[in-house]
């Protein structure tokens, strides 16, 4: 079973105090608090389910989705992640 923790942290504190800005690394509980502060949508049983790494990239791109588009805005897409991805129907 998996607790449920209120989730206080604002998306503009979460982006100015991540641990791992400050060379420490961030706790699973970070990242999950880290990402439903900004997808309010994602619960904690749903995040749960996925490692470490990809909670950590997914809250990366959430945070530079943030940022004003411009030519000072970049994400930069994991070369382990495909650009294009294609989906068949089964018949």
């Amino acid at each position: 079973m998996i607790a449920v923790e209120e989730h206080t942290a604002s998306p503009a504190s979460m982006a100015a105090t991540l641990p791992e800005q400050a060379g420490l690394r961030t706790s699973r509980n970070q990242l999950i608090d880290g990402i439903i502060s900004l997808n309010h949508t994602a619960t904690v049983a749903f995040l749960s389910t996925f490692p470490d790494a990809a909670l950590r990239r997914y809250l990366n791109h959430l945070l530079a989705a943030r940022e004003p588009r411009g030519r000072a805005a970049a994400w930069v897409r994991p070369g382990d992640s495909p650009a294009i991805v294609v989906r068949e129907p089964f018949d």
